[in-house]
């Protein structure tokens, strides 16, 4: 487990010559207070959490073959929140912060 702070984690990485990007918004308000270069609003493995599984398999077995392109873009939601977090936090701070997107869960900064 990482006994560092946000704070020196994002310190150590600029140090190195890195960008320090904030991922999952919505489980930790920490990144607010440092210096990160930009914020993940969207990510494949959270959104992938709150797909209903019966849901999913159902609408697989009636759409694979006629509109297999398509088939997950019921899926995909808006990230608004995240969104909404990233907004207020360019506002607050008056900085600008780089909004990225991920597909697989990541090393989430203390």
């Amino acid at each position: 487990m990482n006994t560092q702070s946000t704070q020196q984690i994002v310190e150590q990485q600029k140090l190195n010559g890195g960008l320090a990007i904030a991922a999952y918004l919505s489980e930790s308000d920490t990144w607010k207070s440092s210096a990160v270069d930009g914020v993940e609003v969207y990510n494949l493995f959270t959104n992938a959490r709150q797909i209903r599984p019966v849901v999913m398999f159902f609408d697989g077995l009636w759409s694979y073959r006629s509109y297999a392109d398509l088939m997950f873009a019921n899926f995909f939601a808006r990230p608004d929140e995240n969104l909404r977090r990233w907004d207020t936090a360019m506002l607050d701070t008056n900085r600008k912060l780089v909004a990225t997107a991920a597909m697989t869960r990541t090393q989430m900064l203390a």
